[in-house]
């Protein structure tokens, strides 16, 4: 059984038709912009804004499917399905396991970024 890898690299590079330069350019934008929304993702939920927290949930699930990264994407969709439901019991344990991901797909888009180099 393999280890699923945090961002699939070949599905990634053929997502961004092989162009190196566009597939770092897609990684960095990631590094930059994403942590911020995982912030505000938590800080979401804390506050319990529901309609902020589907959102950043969303907008990490189409960032994640753009990437190749499937575990992330799991993971933000099942975020955003219990926000939508309510179901705020399961709730920090999804954001827990979606920041996991999440940090996995950040070390895994710095490794790939440098190995384009």
């Amino acid at each position: 059984m393999s280890v699923p890898v945090p961002i699939d690299r070949e599905k990634l590079l053929a997502r961004c038709l092989d162009d190196v330069e566009f597939t770092r350019q897609m990684l960095q934008i990631f590094q930059d912009q994403s942590p911020a929304t995982l912030t505000r993702l938590c800080e979401s939920v804390n506050a319990g804004a529901w309609e902020d927290a589907k959102r950043h949930a969303h907008t990490l699930k189409g960032t994640a499917g753009n990437l190749s990264a499937a575990a992330l994407q799991a993971a933000a969709a099942r975020v955003e399905k219990l926000v939508e439901a309510g179901q705020s019991a399961d709730l920090d344990a999804a954001v827990l396991d979606l920041t996991n991901q999440f940090n996995l797909c950040l070390q895994s888009a710095i490794a790939i970024s440098a190995s384009m180099k």
